[in-house]
């Protein structure tokens, strides 16, 4: 407490005036280290929520080497991030949990977090007890390590990143055993046709390969975010 370390209190008033002093002094340094993400090589981007005089908001963060931002926001998506106005600029590599609003962005290219879809591929391996998750998660796991134990260079060779691809996708082409048939639509049927935590996590994976193994071939990008 401020009456513990001053022998007096402080009003709420003058409280507030600081907190705006403090604000105002610290938005050139924002401005200009918004403008130093911009020139990193990569950037780790995440969102959290938060209760703001008790309404929900969210908080996005952006991060390259010692430079971290956290931006509050009443919205999570796209207009969130475009009022925000680092991505929507931003032409390095982002590195994220594949989040829709993310890649919705094109003139960035993509890294997905290790770290997010370990955690998938954990929850499918114990509640659905598919091989090609522990498969595929092992693989992910081996190759992370053997980047991490490598650093100088942070990189698979090129015949090791060959291997590493063609044990992913062998991994994923058997998992298609192991799953039910993936619905089709009937031609009547609108919307995104519903289909198992399992069977979203596989496509995902398939559809964004290059993504999810940049760890193994750029040294820049980290395994997780």
């Amino acid at each position: 407490h401020l009456m513990s370390i001053m022998g007096r209190p402080l009003s709420q008033a003058v409280m507030l005036k600081y907190l705006l002093q403090f604000s105002s002094s610290l938005k050139n340094w924002e401005d200009a280290q918004v403008v130093n993400l911009l020139k990193c090589k990569y950037i780790h981007c995440d969102e959290t929520s938060t209760r703001i005089d008790k309404v929900n908001w969210w908080v996005h963060s952006y991060s390259s080497g010692d430079i971290t931002l956290k931006l509050v926001h009443r919205n999570r998506g796209k207009e969130a991030i475009d009022a925000i106005n680092i991505i929507p600029r931003y032409t390095g590599i982002m590195i994220h949990d594949c989040w829709a609003s993310y890649l919705s962005y094109q003139d960035a290219k993509h890294a997905l977090c290790g770290g997010h879809l370990l955690r998938e591929l954990k929850y499918i391996e114990e509640y659905n007890r598919y091989s090609w998750a522990t498969k595929v998660k092992k693989i992910l796991q081996k190759a992370a390590e053997q980047v991490a134990n490598r650093p100088g260079t942070r990189i698979l060779t090129k015949r090791e990143y060959k291997t590493l691809q063609s044990r992913y996708r062998n991994a994923l082409t058997r998992g298609l055993d192991e799953m039910p048939s993936f619905p089709e639509k009937d031609g009547i049927q609108r919307g995104r046709i519903k289909k198992t935590d399992a069977q979203n996590l596989w496509e995902r994976l398939c559809k964004y390969e290059d993504s999810v193994l940049m760890f193994a071939r750029i040294k820049e990008v980290d395994f997780t975010n």
